[in-house]
């Protein structure tokens, strides 16, 4: 297994970005830079702040590790990345990492997630059911499958009554599956990396319009525990390049 040693290598973290700027992947590079694992650490995105051309331009790491904050290998993975890393890097090498959606430490973060919203509702586990609300899109079918497999794995724990994944663009809809659940206690875990409007406004709203009584536990993606995570990530792809 490849080790990373101090002062290597130098990680840019990029995200979807949006026009209500969040300080959520700020704050991860943060926690990154502290390790002190890293020659340097940036955060950029595709909508609003740093764009990721400036982002490469200005790291001089070599190699330079590219994480995706995004939760699937979806269209924006699989088709807009590769062809800004084109665009921003012609024929440097750039190491990219799996998506933080699919990493595979991912999963103990949702679990802990949605037990300690059952904690501060007085839910118990076994009567709640969970729904992993992501974003989805029709556009490509491939953007679902995250959700739907981390839904998957965490019913497999025997936790909760039921865990289901629902989709903002794409079926099946949140208020639809939030519906069907009321009034059973129902914890809602946002599949995103930040609170963008989706987590701010779109799902809350959902909440509101078709179960009210359902708890809120926010973005996984704004949990510390993702700085391992990625950590985790990095790891993997520097041993797989060497």
């Amino acid at each position: 297994m490849c080790v990373i040693s101090p002062g290597s290598p130098g990680l840019v973290l990029w995200a979807h970005g949006g026009a209500a700027r969040s300080d959520v992947t700020d704050r991860l590079a943060a926690q990154l830079r502290a390790t002190g694992r890293y020659s340097d650490v940036v955060s950029c995105s595709l909508k609003g702040g740093l764009s990721l051309a400036d982002a490469l331009r200005g790291m001089a790491a070599d190699p330079v590790c590219l994480v995706p904050l995004l939760m699937a290998e979806g269209y924006t993975y699989r088709s807009v990345l590769p062809r800004l890393v084109s665009e921003a890097a012609p024929g440097r090498p750039i190491v990219q990492c799996a998506p933080v959606g699919v990493a595979p430490g991912l999963d103990a973060v949702v679990l802990a997630q949605a037990l300690e919203a059952c904690t501060m509702r007085n839910f118990v586990p076994g009567e709640t059911i969970v729904v992993l609300a992501a974003h989805g899109t029709r556009r490509d079918a491939g953007s679902g499958g995250a959700a739907r497999r981390m839904a998957e794995r965490i019913a497999a724990t025997r936790q909760f009554h039921a865990v289901h994944a629902a989709f903002l663009e794409q079926p099946p809809a949140l208020e639809d599956v939030l519906r069907s659940i009321a009034p059973r206690a129902c914890v809602v875990v946002g599949f995103f990396m930040d609170y963008g409007a989706h987590s701010t406004d779109d799902i809350p709203g959902a909440i509101a319009a078709a179960h009210p009584d359902a708890a809120d536990a926010g973005p996984v993606g704004a949990r510390p525990e993702i700085a391992g995570i990625v950590q985790d990530l990095v790891q993997a792809a520097i041993a797989r390049e060497t």
